[in-house]
């Protein structure tokens, strides 16, 4: 993927505000209480995430 976007934008502020996806939440915005944590992979069809 590439974009005009500053490189130090945070995934969490580009999926709200460029594909507004807004079911995400920024809590303390350090990586400390893992309300940004977001996931990268799939899911198997027992809900099991699969290594990317």
């Amino acid at each position: 993927m590439n974009t005009n976007l500053p490189f130090d934008m945070k995934v969490l502020d580009f999926l709200r505000s460029q594909q507004s996806i807004i079911s995400i939440k920024a809590g303390c915005r350090t990586g400390s209480c893992g309300t940004c944590f977001i996931l990268v992979g799939e899911l198997d069809f027992v809900g099991q995430r699969n290594q990317c």
